[in-house]
């Protein structure tokens, strides 16, 4: 009975080995699976950012190209409205001497009118004399 009772002891401990052994087994294999994964997830952070960083990199110099164009648009404007400006001063100053010229011209006007009307009446008062 012993020997029969150490058999089914030995097949039992066996039995129970053997499964030990096979949880064993799959809990590495799903420790090496976790650890493979991490590893990927671990290796991926690198790339996800660099394409973040590269992306952000390309927008910089898109941006950057399209604000030296903005700059260089706002200087040729900038140049063209100081030129403008210059041309308005000098019409506004044109205008402004040429109507001081009509007011001088106005005035000579006037004081020939009147030196020709004292000439007019000295002429009158001079033949009602004779």
């Amino acid at each position: 009975m012993s020997d029969s009772h150490h058999t089914a002891a030995e097949i039992s401990a066996s039995k129970l080995l053997a499964h030990h052994l096979s949880h064993q087994t799959e809990r590495i294999e799903y420790s090496e699976k976790l650890s493979k994964q991490f590893v990927n997830d671990v290796e991926a952070i690198p790339r996800a950012f660099d394409e973040v960083m590269q992306t952000r990199a390309r927008n910089l110099h898109k941006n950057r190209q399209s604000i030296a164009n903005q700059a260089d648009n706002l200087k040729n404007q900038t140049t063209a409205l100081t030129k403008q400006t210059k041309l308005w001063k000098q019409l506004a100053k044109d205008a402004n001497s040429k109507l001081k010229q009509g007011g001088d011209l106005q005035n000579w006007a006037e004081l020939v009118d009147r030196d020709i009307r004292i000439l007019e009446e000295t002429v009158k008062i001079k033949n009602s004399q004779t």
